[in-house]
């Protein structure tokens, strides 16, 4: 990073391998949400401690590549706690990421970026 004069990477990708077909799976870390959160954890404190920043993504409920831009996940608040959002809360709370990139998808209709209640989420977990 440093040689090529950038200041902020865009990763990790911490988003929860659903399935083993998926081909995007190389980016991310694991199928289990604290196992994702901890190595993302690591990862950040290492990279930002040399004064690179890093951008956690891609928040929230990206999992699917077909149609990337336009589907809708649709994910109860349950899962969402459980499943989708321990990873960037603990990229956040434990790790100190300096950003955090959204993710293409709409998430219950409405588009990542617009989604008031996972913005406020992230908000939250910042304290």
């Amino acid at each position: 990073m440093k040689s090529k004069w950038a200041q902020v990477l865009p990763a990790p990708t911490v988003n929860i391998h659903h399935s083993p077909l998926s081909w995007r799976n190389f980016e991310c870390y694991s199928e289990d949400p604290y196992l994702s959160g901890r190595i993302a954890t690591a990862y950040i404190q290492g990279l930002q401690s040399q004064g690179v920043g890093v951008t956690v993504k891609h928040f929230v409920c990206n999992d699917s590549e077909f149609q990337r831009n336009s589907i809708s996940s649709e994910v109860d608040e349950r899962a969402q706690h459980k499943i989708y959002f321990p990873p960037f809360k603990a990229a956040v709370q434990d790790g100190n990421t300096w950003y955090v990139m959204t993710s293409y998808n709409r998430i219950n209709g409405t588009y990542a970026c617009e989604n008031r209640y996972t913005i406020l989420e992230t908000v939250q977990f910042a304290g």
